[in-house]
């Protein structure tokens, strides 16, 4: 009998997870997508939201508490995670910054960054000074906007797992209208609003792919 752990998919997300990392630098540098017409981003972010659901989705069936489930997803990302934006914030910032130190801890900026991100939801992604001759000026790890969207599907596993809507057919019709918002939003060019101030229309693509 096959191991639950017999299955490739933690190499997949750690493959997707590496790709969203080292393609998003990429792009952030203003070099575009190393893959170019592939579009390579999409296609890593995609793999790994994919590969989380599947993942996530059996956790939860596995063991259906919702105290296990969360605790079990925070302590798997929520201290790396955080020992990052501090690292970002007060190590990293104060480095690469083009302001004194005193008026770069001064600025309210360095302590929204940390406070926001810190609580994840919402999250800025500047810090005072920081990168201000990149191509992409002042954007201070870029990819964390993944790991909200991936947290946010934890949630939305939880919440449909306490009411007892983990199945086929509650799953494929959220499947249908997330695919049916990608479609429109590609067709469009416009991202659009999904749920105001928390999702935009362009993340029904990596909904789509975890549901």
């Amino acid at each position: 009998m096959r191991s639950r752990q017999d299955n490739a998919f933690d190499l997949l997300r750690l493959v997707g997870a590496v790709g969203v990392v080292a393609q998003h630098s990429w792009v952030l540098a203003g070099s575009g997508d190393p893959m170019g017409p592939f579009k390579g981003v999409s296609l890593m972010v995609d793999a790994f939201f994919a590969a989380s659901g599947y993942l996530i989705t059996s956790s939860w069936l596995a063991d259906p508490s919702a105290r296990r489930f969360g605790l079990r997803r925070a302590l798997r990302i929520y201290p790396a995670y955080a020992v990052v934006i501090v690292l970002a914030a007060l190590v990293v910032g104060p480095l690469a910054t083009d302001l004194s130190p005193g008026a770069y801890f001064g600025n309210p900026l360095t302590w929204e960054y940390l406070g926001k991100n810190l609580l994840i939801l919402p999250m800025t992604y500047d810090l005072p000074g920081v990168f201000t001759g990149n191509p992409l000026p002042l954007v201070v790890n870029g990819s964390l906007w993944s790991l909200r969207l991936e947290m946010i599907c934890y949630v939305l596993v939880a919440l449909l797992g306490l009411a007892r809507l983990v199945n086929l057919r509650v799953v494929s019709v959220l499947l249908v209208a997330m695919v049916t918002i990608t479609v429109l939003v590609h067709a469009t060019g416009h991202p659009g609003v999904l749920v105001p101030h928390l999702l935009l229309g362009s993340h029904a693509e990596q909904i789509s792919l975890f549901l």
